[in-house]
């Protein structure tokens, strides 16, 4: 999202009341609109694929940029005083509700067509075939109730389970292969979705310090001088925040929470989070950084809502899944 853009956009009142705040309020005041912008976005781009399908949302997005649409908005209530809301009701400027309507009577029609069409074929076949006879009847029937019970067999070996799947930009999907080779590295493979989601927050694939890994003292040179070289080095701190906060797969939401932030903040805030408050919040992720700016006399130290920020990225999808155990005949 162009920053830049997004602020000049803004009419003059709002702009005025931009320029008037300080360095730290308009950085604080656009983590928030991009939250809220990406959220809107993604309810919209939901809800129009839904309805029309993925190829025709792309024809739509090819040449807008439906974020900072959001964003414009989104900041102009903020500055206002307003709820942080877009006014966007959807993608392609159609009523959602009243093309749904409008397309219902055609796929009714489709049905009666297919329906009519079944049924003339069943009379065609039906006069010119032979009756059969009663025994020929009850052997069909059999059959019937034997395909009914493999139907019902199957559908019981289905299972729905909670997958969790990253949601980033084409430019993170590209370093996948070299962050799994990483992740298998450090023993960490199952949480290549999570690596993705913090390479998302920290760069969105842009640069060469793709995990801004080039401080955490992991890397061969300060700053990183390849992709590559920031991956390895991010890859190899998240495994030890992971050790840390003792976190036991990548659904261990909580441990994973804790270990999260300790990649921002290093992970001595894991230790002094277990040890004060038994496990990570977002009070006191806000605390330790309160104090951290106190004790080094700086303006900032970190981000107190990055796990959220990565989150975002990192989302549970519902996936149906044949269970591999099989009765015996």
């Amino acid at each position: 999202m162009d920053r830049k853009k997004v602020v000049y956009s803004l009419d003059k009142e709002a702009r005025d009341k931009f320029f008037s705040l300080s360095k730290k309020e308009k950085a604080s005041i656009f983590r928030k609109t991009e939250y809220y912008a990406f959220t809107e976005h993604r309810k919209l781009r939901a809800k129009y694929i839904s309805q029309h399908g993925y190829k025709k949302y792309k024809e739509v997005a090819k040449d807008r940029d439906f974020i900072e649409e959001h964003a414009i908005i989104i900041l102009g209530n903020i500055l206002t005083g307003k709820k942080p809301k877009s006014n966007i009701k959807t993608i392609d400027g159609e009523d959602a509700a009243l093309v749904k309507f409008v397309k219902l009577p055609y796929i009714w029609i489709g049905v009666v067509v297919i329906a009519l069409i079944f049924v003339l074929k069943g009379t065609v076949f039906s006069k010119q075939g032979k009756k059969p006879s009663g025994k020929q009847t009850k052997v069909v029937t059999s059959d019937k109730k034997n395909k009914k019970k493999k139907r019902k067999r199957k559908k019981a070996k289905l299972k729905t389970v909670k997958v969790y799947k990253s949601d980033v930009s084409d430019s993170t999907k590209s370093y996948r292969a070299i962050m799994e080779k990483h992740c298998n590295i450090y023993n960490i493979g199952e949480y290549i979705e999570v690596i993705m989601a913090i390479t998302e927050q920290e760069s969105g694939g842009q640069g060469i310090d793709v995990m801004q890994s080039s401080e955490s003292g992991y890397g061969q040179n300060n700053p990183v001088l390849t992709a590559e070289e920031s991956i390895n080095a991010g890859i190899h701190l998240f495994s030890v925040c992971l050790d840390i906060a003792e976190c036991k797969s990548p659904k261990d939401i909580e441990r994973l929470k804790l270990a999260l932030q300790g990649y921002n903040y290093g992970y001595g805030y894991i230790r002094w989070a277990n040890l004060h408050y038994g496990g990570f919040s977002e009070n006191n992720a806000a605390i330790f950084s309160a104090e951290m700016k106190a004790k080094l006399n700086t303006s900032v130290y970190g981000d107190p809502e990055y796990v959220y920020h990565v989150l975002r990225y990192y989302k549970t999808q519902k996936v149906k899944i044949r269970e591999t155990s099989e009765k015996k005949k």
